[in-house]
């Protein structure tokens, strides 16, 4: 009986120290850094300068260009690309793990939907390009069998990468005029209409120098700027329009602002009552701008004029993205 308890501890104490082995191995594991499928990281976007996404049944070639860094698509009357979209791919891109391969050295891609090339983008970075592929999706459609170009391996991406890449040329165009943020933006310049507004930020503190000098109320200041940044085209792959078939050169009202250190500039004249025609001079694309939106960025620097703010109170604004 004596003999038969000592097995039993002796098993007992067996699998209790199976277990912390066990245990102590997949912790071990989990501290082990799993090798990326691509070899850069997020931060390594801004060496990327040129971009081409398969989506919609469509080919966009993009191309990175000016002291800006704005995206373009070539051949095209589009225009500038939404730069969220690039970065947005490329983050997901980066974040992918050897860990995601289902299989390896797949002889039938057919089974994955891997052997025709219908979504998907490939990164030129630092001049050599980096191509990932997508196919089928997996029975629960959450997400999507992807393999990367010149290699067989088979891996899962989640849906969310799909919905970012299966985009056509119309989807990836940036309707938004500048395409900045506000803390980008360090001295706006306005004229038109009979009037001239301008104001710069040094620091924290930002200053109307036109109409009147003085020192500005941030929140005044954050109104304008967000006119700005939200200023839009409403004429995306229809109605294109070119240059000379307008009064551009003849601009009724200009914009000049320094973004980041560069300087740029819009251009206004009427299309018709409810609409403005505008010209960025980075590029030649013509868009269109509601002039109530005019009206309204007019009104938020006419704000910033009243004599009624405080000229002694020191504003300033949120850093950051």
């Amino acid at each position: 009986m004596r003999f038969r308890y000592t097995a039993l501890a002796i098993i007992l104490l067996g699998l209790l120290g199976a277990g912390a082995y066990y245990t102590n191995l997949e912790e071990a594991k989990k501290q082990i850094p799993v090798e990326p499928l691509f070899p850069f990281v997020k931060e390594d976007l801004p060496k990327v300068n040129k971009v081409i996404i398969w989506g919609k049944s469509s080919e966009s070639v993009c191309e990175k260009l000016g002291p800006l860094g704005w995206w373009y698509l070539a051949n095209s009357e589009i225009g500038r690309v939404d730069t969220r979209k690039i970065a947005a791919i490329f983050y997901e891109l980066a974040e992918l793990k050897q860990d995601a391969i289902i299989a390896r050295d797949v002889e039938d891609l057919k089974q994955f939907g891997l052997e025709e090339i219908k979504v998907a983008a490939e990164y030129w970075l630092e001049g050599k390009p980096y191509k990932i592929i997508l196919g089928k999706p997996e029975i629960k459609r959450e997400r999507y069998y992807a393999r990367l170009a010149g290699s067989r391996d088979v891996f899962l991406v989640k849906r969310k990468l799909f919905n970012l890449m299966n985009k056509g040329k119309i989807e990836l165009a940036d309707q938004r005029i500048l395409g900045v943020g506000s803390y980008e933006i360090d001295s706006v310049e306005l004229t038109g209409k009979g009037q001239e507004y301008q104001f710069a930020i040094a620091g924290q503190q930002f200053r109307l120098l036109k109409p009147v000098k003085k020192v500005l109320r941030p929140e005044l200041v954050a109104d304008v700027l967000r006119n700005i940044v939200d200023l839009r085209t409403i004429s995306i792959g229809s109605d294109i329009v070119k240059p000379e078939d307008t009064d551009i050169d003849e601009p009724e009202i200009t914009m000049k602002l320094v973004v980041r250190g560069n300087q740029v500039r819009l251009d206004f004249v009427k299309k018709n009552e409810k609409v403005y025609f505008a010209k960025r001079d980075t590029d030649n694309q013509i868009m269109q701008v509601r002039t109530k939106v005019i009206d309204n960025l007019f009104d938020a620097f006419a704000d910033l004029a009243k004599e009624d703010q405080p000229k002694d109170k020191e504003g300033g604004r949120e850093s950051g993205k």
